[in-house]
């Protein structure tokens, strides 16, 4: 796909680039030349030109939301700068790592496949998709939701986190997983990277922390019913985790205490296909949970 280089397409101009390059060198934006280019579709078209000599490969993204476009260029940019520190990446090689911080809980999955495009300025590019995605997938919802969750993960400002948080829940709702999804998780060694890539767990649990935190606690038992229908097994195990330290007058612990985990899958789940239309796509937002008792807020 050729296409005209304008101010509209070109992300930055020379001087930012050459300052990048001077005083800001591990920013991948100094690196390349990136292209934001309308696609017939109404979605964007992300992509660099000069990122193979720093990073192995130049990279893109299709069908990106315009709502999207500058998180997506942000996402571009974190797997560049990722690939510069030494990863390997190549056509039908897999990202497995850290894109915002090693605090984080969970490493962010991507694939990379090679474009399908036949002309000269765009050949050899490869495409960031979700985790085990073809080419034909479009564009990478779970790998972005991830991102944004690292991003509020380790935000040390609340009310931006709570922002980014939601907004990873927005971008992907996260998938229901069979009753023994998260089965296996380890509350002493926890690996969120699985059960993120899947149901976007880490975006609901961290939210409802938060919201708990603040005591807004009706809306935090929304996000944790969110969070249990989605990954059962988890909560399971999640609970057991959290009884032995169960005190009767922490609100967030007898929520645990009471909550009816079956119940609770059945009946949002039964919810989300409703709202979906029963293509199966969670929808809507997190609604209220079983108000354990006593707690007046959870209404």
């Amino acid at each position: 796909m050729n296409h005209p280089i304008t101010g509209k397409i070109r992300l930055a101009g020379p001087l930012t680039r050459i300052y990048c390059r001077l005083f800001k060198d591990e920013d991948p934006r100094g690196w390349a030349d990136y292209h934001v280019v309308p696609e017939r579709r109404g979605t964007l078209w992300l992509h660099c030109h000069g990122a193979a000599r720093r990073a192995g490969a130049n990279l893109e993204i299709v069908a990106v939301p315009p709502e999207l476009r500058d998180a997506a260029i942000g996402l571009l940019v974190a797997i560049l700068r990722h690939a510069r520190a030494g990863r390997r990446i190549s056509a039908d090689g897999h990202i497995a790592g850290t894109l915002v911080s090693p605090r984080q809980g969970f490493s962010n999955l991507a694939t990379l496949r090679r474009a399908p495009w036949n002309d000269k300025r765009h050949r050899g590019m490869l495409r960031v998709v979700d985790y085990e995605a073809s080419a034909q997938a479009g564009f990478p919802y779970r790998l972005l939701a991830s991102h944004i969750a690292a991003q509020a993960e380790t935000s040390n400002d609340a009310k931006t986190r709570e922002a980014l948080y939601r907004e990873a829940i927005d971008v992907f709702p996260g998938e229901f997983g069979d009753d023994d999804l998260g089965s296996e998780f380890d509350p002493e060694a926890p690996d969120m990277t699985a059960l993120q890539n899947r149901a976007n767990l880490a975006a609901y649990i961290g939210l409802a922390r938060m919201l708990a935190e603040q005591k807004r606690l009706g809306e935090a038992s929304g996000f944790l019913e969110a969070a249990i229908a989605r990954c059962p097994g988890w909560a399971i195990a999640y609970r057991d985790h959290l009884m032995q330290s169960y005190r009767e007058e922490d609100p967030y612990l007898r929520y645990w205490h009471d909550a009816n985990i079956a119940e609770i899958t059945m009946r949002r789940r039964a919810d989300a296909m409703t709202q979906s239309g029963n293509t199966g796509r969670p929808g809507g937002r997190p609604g209220f949970g079983r108000r354990p008792r006593d707690v007046l807020d959870f209404l």
